[in-house]
């Protein structure tokens, strides 16, 4: 069967269908509906897991406006995030790093999912707004449609043959607009998404460990990678 999401849990690696993953969506869904509605803005406020991915999906699922926030964000960033994009709800992995709206945890609940009718979005709806890290002043939210992401998904396509059987390993936040892309990629194609445990420290063993057939990245990465398997100089 195939697999979607392959994520480190206690030292080993696990892995999650692609009909699971669609069973736990529905599941966060309708806990969601409870706060939120079609067209409502829902904050995600959490770190690298495969649990980002299926909250992301259960906003979508339910019509709602994911607004992605860094995990690095200061209380003012997230209160300045919160308030400028009219959120009415969030997910957060710390749930007391938000107090002005209704929470709800990241796990995946073990209930009867009942999410409600399937969602026929028109291509110019919005589907995100993804905020600017802030490190020059208050984020800033771009605002993307289901247009945007289908057509960036169809131009990685033309790029790569990569589907089903293919690892991608995703180590940067998902909040950063180039692992999102890779996360809707991956759901386009079959491609299993691997998820790096969030320390940068680690990334090079867990490289050797998930061996993926694709690693998409910013040039810092590739410098690190490059420095580290040439290994000291001679003499340094």
């Amino acid at each position: 069967m195939s697999s979607a999401q392959r994520y480190l849990d206690n030292g080993t690696w696990r892995e999650r269908t692609f009909a699971r993953l669609h069973e736990d969506v529905d599941r966060v869904a309708t806990g969601l509906r409870d706060h939120a509605g079609e067209g409502d803005k829902v904050a995600l406020l959490a770190p690298m897991s495969p649990e980002w991915t299926i909250c992301d999906l259960a906003i979508a699922r339910i019509g709602a406006i994911c607004v992605p926030i860094y995990p690095t964000s200061t209380p003012r960033q997230i209160s300045w995030i919160l308030e400028d994009s009219g959120a009415v709800a969030a997910f957060a992995d710390e749930p007391g790093r938000i107090t002005t709206i209704p929470v709800l945890g990241t796990e995946i609940p073990d209930t009867e999912p009942n999410p409600g009718p399937p969602q026929h979005p028109h291509p110019d709806d919005v589907v995100t707004i993804v905020c600017t890290s802030g490190t020059t002043g208050d984020p800033k939210g771009c605002v993307l449609t289901h247009r945007n992401i289908t057509s960036i998904v169809a131009t990685l396509r033309q790029l790569t043959d990569a589907g089903p059987g293919d690892v991608l390993f995703a180590y940067l936040p998902l909040a950063h607009l180039l692992t999102r892309m890779l996360q809707y990629f991956c759901l386009e194609t079959g491609a299993t998404i691997a998820y790096s445990s969030g320390d940068i420290r680690a990334v090079l063993a867990e490289l050797a460990e998930v061996a993926p057939t694709y690693l998409p990245s910013v040039p810092a990465m590739f410098e690190k990678i490059h420095a580290a398997v040439r290994g000291p100089r001679r003499g340094a």
